[in-house]
C-alpha cells in the first residue's frame, strides 16, 4: 500500500476506501471494469495485468487510466465524498441523532424512547 521514504511515510498512489464508499473506478458502463475499484497495490513488470494504470492529468492532479477500454478519470477523495453525502443527508434529515457514522443510532432522533440513555438533571431536577 504505503511504501516510507526515509522517515516519512509516503502518500498512497490510490485514495483508500472510506465507509465502503470508493468511486475510484471505470466510469464506462459498457466496459468490464465498470464499478472496479482500483486495486491498492500493483504488479509491476513486464508481462503485469493490472486493471488499471496511474497517470497524472496535470501536476498535482492524479488520474487513473482502464487498460480494458482507455478511459481516464481524475482520482477523488473516498473520504470528501463520504462527507458531501452526509452533508446532504444532513439538509435532508435534521433532527439531532447520533453523529458517528458507524452507529446504530445515526440518524435516530434523540427524542425517541429507550434510543438514547439520559445523562444528567431531569426537567424537575
Amino acid at each position: 500500500m504505503s511504501t516510507t521514504t526515509g522517515n516519512k511515510p509516503a502518500t498512497p498512489r490510490v485514495p483508500p476506501a472510506f465507509l465502503g464508499i470508493d468511486i475510484n473506478h471505470c466510469k464506462t458502463p459498457g466496459c468490464a471494469n465498470f464499478g472496479v475499484p482500483i486495486p491498492p497495490t500493483a504488479v509491476r513488470g513486464p508481462g503485469a495485468q493490472n486493471p488499471y494504470t496511474v497517470v497524472a492529468s496535470g501536476r498535482g492532479m492524479p488520474a487513473a487510466r482502464c487498460n480494458l477500454c482507455g478511459e481516464t478519470f481524475t482520482l477523488k477523495s473516498n473520504v470528501g465524498v463520504a462527507e458531501e453525502g452526509f452533508r446532504i443527508l444532513s439538509e435532508t434529515f435534521p433532527v439531532e441523532s447520533c453523529p458517528d457514522p458507524l452507529c446504530g443510532n445515526h440518524r435516530t432522533p434523540t427524542h425517541f424512547k429507550g434510543a438514547y440513555q439520559s445523562i444528567g438533571k431531569t426537567d424537575i431536577g
